[in-house]
């Protein structure tokens, strides 16, 4: 009886031999357990000057290009099992630009993210941020930041709770020779 048993036992051995050396030989992001949103380039490939993609480990992503003449775009996505991540930047270069409030910035922001052109599928993607810097823009904000919940709060201390399901916010920040314009969204499930 024992022999059966350390037959049927090495059996079963060789046949899961191929299964654990194929997951051994697996790369760590494919055992990640942050591995269930799969990022996808946003823009569409072969448009833009200075186009990049790049996949980071824990499910992340940044893509950049250059959209115009001293303007560039990056995109960085992240996400996981419960939450996912982006954040869009506009960077605006030149010791030229106009003096513009945080309203009028959602409004640049929301004509250059809603001229993108984009891979197929991702219209989907950036269909809320580009609502959420038109109704910035609309709404007259001031100041140099805006976080709003996805409840329609607004945070007390600018970040919005788990139980909100997540937030997107709008940043501008000047700096010598330029601007950076940071929309931002958060999910959490």
């Amino acid at each position: 009886m024992h022999g059966k048993n350390l037959a049927r036992t090495a059996a079963a051995a060789m046949m899961l031999a191929p299964i654990g050396a194929a997951l051994a030989d697996e790369p760590l992001s494919a055992q990640d357990p942050c591995n269930f949103h799969a990022s996808m380039p946003l823009l569409e490939r072969g448009v833009y000057d200075n186009y990049t993609y790049a996949e980071r480990a824990h499910d992340a992503a940044t893509e950049s290009a250059r959209l115009a003449a001293g303007v560039r775009i990056e995109i960085v996505s992240s996400g996981c099992v419960d939450s996912s991540a982006r954040t869009y930047t506009l960077t605006y270069t030149g010791t030229a630009l106009p003096e513009r409030t945080l309203a009028q910035w959602a409004g640049v922001a929301q004509h250059e993210l809603g001229a993108l052109r984009l891979a197929e599928g991702a219209k989907d993607e950036t269909r809320g941020i580009v609502a959420y810097a038109g109704a910035v823009a609309a709404a007259r904000e001031t100041g140099d930041k805006v976080v709003r919940c996805a409840d329609d709060t607004a945070p007390t201390d600018g970040e919005c709770a788990w139980r909100t399901g997540g937030s997107r916010g709008i940043e501008v920040r000047r700096e010598p020779g330029g601007v950076r314009v940071v929309l931002t969204e958060e999910s959490s499930r």
